[in-house]
């Protein structure tokens, strides 16, 4: 059990890497795949990892919460320290910018 719960994280994380790098090109890629790789692995967990007789739903539901409000929290504090550090505020400069690193695509 231990070495399929190993691999799928693999799988999974490359399947969340391949997303965001696909961004440039597709930019409703992350935005779709990531929310939903989400339920789905939360799904696999609650089914196959933490079963009903073990965990109750409260517990199991609850624990998820706080642990992705965290991650949104921290994750949003990050971008937020990243757009100020590199003074990419939204204006004509940060236009410019975009537009020159992403003329290719």
């Amino acid at each position: 059990l231990w070495i399929q719960i190993g691999f799928g994280s693999v799988l999974v994380l490359a399947t969340f890497a391949t997303a965001l790098m696909k961004a440039a090109a597709y930019p409703w890629v992350a935005m779709l795949l990531c929310p939903c790789l989400s339920v789905l692995i939360l799904g696999f967990m609650r089914a196959n990892v933490f079963k009903a007789p073990g965990v109750s739903g409260k517990s199991f539901f609850s624990s998820c919460g706080i642990s992705l409000s965290v991650c949104t929290v921290l994750g949003f504090t990050i971008w937020i320290s990243w757009v100020f550090a590199s003074d990419l505020l939204w204006n004509v400069d940060t236009e410019q910018w975009l537009a020159d690193r992403n003329r290719a695509t």
